[in-house]
């Protein structure tokens, strides 16, 4: 994409920068008659050579020190971890075609860490009780602020004195993410 438009990812630095990515709508990710699954288009489904070709140098060696100390299966399950889906979530339908979503492991992470800061930034108290009203279908941004509450312990007030680290997993989850 970044190429099909002449967009060098390293340049983006300010908002200006943003606007000239294009967005993805729900008419890109509809089915049509020749891609009855479009959709998966939008799945990041790498080969070894992508991601030989993609990867970050940092990223190649963490791969490359993971298989060296733990084995090839281990380097593929973390590839597996950033890469494959685990959980699918679709739109409600109301344009007469529900849409899929799919996650990797990485994904749930990542809106974890985001509804954790989501909490910080609001200044909610560790000790708030709250009351998860999430639709059947949730979108990303009701998940983030859902799982960041499990997160830092919102499903469990014993949470962070079982953990005996005798740090909030507030604390602990911002430091790591």
């Amino acid at each position: 994409m970044f190429k099909a438009h002449r967009i060098d990812p390293h340049k983006i630095r300010t908002l200006e920068d943003l606007r000239r990515i294009p967005f993805t709508t729900k008419q890109d990710l509809l089915p049509s008659e020749g891609e009855p699954e479009r959709h998966k288009n939008f799945i990041l489904q790498p080969t070894a050579e992508s991601l030989r070709e993609t990867l970050p140098m940092r990223e190649k060696l963490r791969l490359l020190e993971e298989r060296i100390l733990h084995g090839k299966d281990s380097a593929r399950r973390k590839v597996m971890h950033d890469y494959y889906p685990v959980f699918l979530t679709f739109t409600s339908g109301r344009s007469a075609q529900a849409l899929p979503f799919a996650y990797t492991q990485r994904d749930l992470e990542i809106l974890q860490i985001a509804g954790l800061r989501l909490i910080d930034v609001l200044g909610i108290p560790e000790t708030t009780r709250t009351v998860n009203l999430l639709p059947l279908r949730p979108p990303p941004r009701l998940l983030a602020s859902h799982d960041g509450g499990l997160r830092c312990g919102a499903d469990d007030p014993q949470h962070r004195r079982r953990k005996g680290d005798g740090h909030s997993s507030a604390t602990s989850a911002r430091s790591a993410g």
